[in-house]
């Protein structure tokens, strides 16, 4: 028996994770069964163990590459380098946001959407699934989240700000925020309703100045 090439694997990988997307769009993750991937994948029964050992490793790759296509370190660089001040600091990274989710292939947000649904109803599987990104394929939000701590704690002392609550509690603000927009989002690209992202942002922008003591 010939033997398989690497290409060749990862080529089946990728047919994988490509079927499980398209599984992941007509279905909640939490009610999604390996044979629904193989179906779509159109292999025979238990040729897909091959590659994946279960659901959950399919959906971590998944998780993984969407993560992966945002290259937050070098947008990040660019926001810092370009900045006039840390208020637009603040205002380039809401934007830089805003530009992911209305750039962004709305099939991906409704997958983001099933998987904080999966916080709620299966958080035991949801934090497996995390911890294994943490390596790997770690949320761009959550980059951009620890880029903005490290610096916003450094304005707050060099600025002698007067933050109206502790950084991390305003950036939970913040991320709280977004994923509420996520979803609305997302409802609103489904029914093909106008959402109006450049005033949402920037008014997000000017509330986070406000509370790290701006004027």
């Amino acid at each position: 028996m010939p033997k398989v090439s690497e290409e060749y694997f990862e080529n089946k990988k990728k047919e994988i994770i490509d079927a499980a997307y398209q599984v992941c769009l007509e279905k909640p993750i939490t009610s999604i069964v390996l044979q629904d991937i193989t179906d779509k994948a159109g292999f025979a029964h238990g040729t897909i163990y091959k590659y994946y050992k279960n659901v959950d490793e399919i959906l971590y790759e998944l998780f993984a590459c969407i993560n992966t296509e945002v290259d937050i370190e070098e947008r990040w660089n660019e926001i810092i380098d370009s900045s006039t001040d840390w208020k637009d600091v603040i205002h380039k990274s809401c934007n830089l946001i805003r530009e992911a989710f209305t750039s962004t292939e709305i099939g991906k947000f409704k997958i983001a959407v099933y998987a904080d649904a999966m916080r709620v109803s299966d958080p035991e599987r949801a934090i497996n699934i995390a911890l294994k990104m943490q390596n790997y394929g770690r949320s761009p939000l959550l980059v951009l989240e620890e880029h903005l701590r490290e610096y916003l704690m450094k304005v707050v002392q060099e600025e002698s700000l007067h933050p109206s609550d502790s950084v991390d509690s305003i950036l939970q603000f913040m991320f709280i925020f977004v994923r509420g927009f996520q979803t609305q989002y997302t409802i609103s690209e489904s029914f093909h309703a106008e959402i109006k992202s450049d005033e949402m942002f920037s008014c997000l922008a000017d509330s986070l100045i406000s509370m790290l003591g701006g004027n």
